[in-house]
């Protein structure tokens, strides 16, 4: 038997003779006959190179996403030289080849003979979460007649698929195409064209942005002591008020980023990460107890509590506000918005985190929680997930890239929304633009950004965080 390097090179030379030689060995079974449709010839090989021998091969109109067109299905099985020879009608077909845990997808044009080889791979699973889906929507896979249901969770999961590019039907109509793999996915009713993966996008979101550390206090007390990444540089950094031996640091550094301490050789320290420079149009940290960027008013119903186990924070009582903001939200383009903050009462809903609206046409973001659920509301949309983070504290990220509204808690994204871009476009007359409305929350920060910053960055605490 010659090398499967070899075999693998001379096939597409051998192929028109190993076919013209074979007759109607391992002819289909089904209802379109061996005389009329397209012809198809194909070689199915082992991920090693070699035949696959007697893969059970089944050919599926490409729309078929249940079992009730399978009088029209064609079954089929290849030879010892994994060579398969049938025919198809006209239109789309999915082929469908299985042997012990291998598995390939293939679509067809039924508009010409068809000639081809491919390979068999690992089968995969496909988990995903649909986020904005209702509980109970059909989720099927036209070509590989299959159907499951979203869970409570607005998730599903297949099993043992083909490791191929896999198109997606929600609720019936086409939605996306899908990736079958180990790590569970999550997409969007309002923007399928953004996958995440294990909860960082695949594409479509930019790097974090500055992230608050908690660091021993007595590793700065050098002030030769700076902050460098991966690759020796210094880290532009921010230093707050000390909580018992530790202190909360911001750092401007990607999440993912490696964080070292050494002392400053020479040269000035590197400036703040909080600078227009940097995107920053407001920055409210409880450890300085004021503003660094922009002006934030405090309501009378709130109060700033000095350093505990936690930190600083402002907390309001139920009924009051933490404060409004007075500048630094920008008027147009994109922005981003980061905040960490507590329930006193998680059991109250309707607590405004954010309400930036227009008074008169109650245009506007307004972000809320309590109750079990997170909300977005923006440009005549309004959607809510179930979401219950306790007395715990949680951290919120909200961008807008000029077409698409992200909502994230604590790293992962939670609500994704496309409201007509006018609404959001020109924010001149949102002249409300409380935080906190309703009390009964800690605010411990709150930055706004200019530029688009991914959601999940800006929700998520890096370790070793308070």
């Amino acid at each position: 038997m010659p090398d499967l390097r070899i075999w693998k090179r001379l096939l597409p030379v051998l192929l028109p003779v190993l076919l013209a030689g074979c007759g109607q060995g391992r002819v289909a079974e089904g209802t379109t006959g061996t005389e009329a449709g397209n012809a198809l010839t194909a070689i199915l090989l082992l991920p090693g190179g070699g035949p696959a021998a007697h893969a059970l091969v089944a050919i599926r109109p490409s729309t078929a996403v249940d079992s009730s067109t399978a009088a029209t299905w064609i079954h089929a099985e290849t030879d010892e030289q994994g060579l398969l020879q049938t025919r198809f009608g006209a239109g789309s077909w999915t082929l469908e080849a299985r042997l012990s845990g291998l598995a390939v997808r293939i679509e067809l044009n039924g508009t010409h003979d068809t000639s081809l080889s491919s390979t068999l791979n690992t089968v995969q699973p496909l988990r995903c979460t649909v986020l904005g889906g209702s509980p109970g929507t059909v989720v099927s896979l036209p070509g590989l007649a299959r159907s499951t249901r979203l869970d409570s969770a607005s998730g599903f999961a297949f099993d043992s698929l083909p490791p191929d590019p896999t198109p997606v039907d929600l609720g019936g109509a086409p939605y996306l195409t899908l990736n079958p793999g180990p790590t569970p996915l999550v997409v969007s009713v309002d923007a399928p064209q953004v996958v995440y993966q294990g909860g960082v996008a695949l594409a479509g979101a930019p790097n974090t942005t500055v992230s608050p550390w908690l660091v021993a206090d007595s590793l700065l007390s050098d002030p030769s002591t700076v902050f460098t990444d991966s690759t020796g540089s210094e880290i532009p950094v921010y230093i707050g008020m000390a909580t018992g031996t530790d202190r909360t640091v911001w750092l401007g550094l990607p999440v993912s980023g490696k964080v070292s301490l050494r002392k400053r050789v020479s040269g000035p320290a590197p400036s703040s990460p909080f600078s227009p420079g940097n995107g920053f149009s407001f920055v409210w940290l409880a450890d300085t107890g004021t503003t660094i960027l922009g002006a934030f008013q405090t309501s009378s119903s709130s109060t700033l509590v000095s350093p505990v186990d936690s930190g600083a924070f402002l907390r309001s009582s139920l009924g009051g506000s933490l404060g409004t903001i007075v500048s630094g939200l920008p008027d147009t383009g994109v922005f981003s918005v980061g905040l960490r903050a507590r329930q006193l009462t998680p059991t109250v809903g309707s607590i405004w985190a954010l309400d930036w609206t227009d008074s008169l046409t109650a245009e506007g973001v307004q972000v809320g929680v309590g109750n079990g659920w997170l909300s977005l509301q923006a440009g005549g949309r309004d959607t809510a997930v179930a979401w219950d983070p306790g007395e715990s504290w949680f951290q919120l990220g909200l961008s807008w890239d000029g077409q698409t509204l992200r909502l994230a808690a604590d790293g992962v994204e939670k609500i994704v929304i496309v409201p007509a871009a006018s609404t959001l476009a020109d924010r001149s007359s949102w002249s409300l633009r409380d935080v906190g409305l309703g009390g009964s929350l800690d605010l411990s920060h709150l930055i706004v950004l200019d530029r688009v910053v991914s959601d999940t960055g800006l929700s998520r605490d890096p370790a070793p965080l308070r």
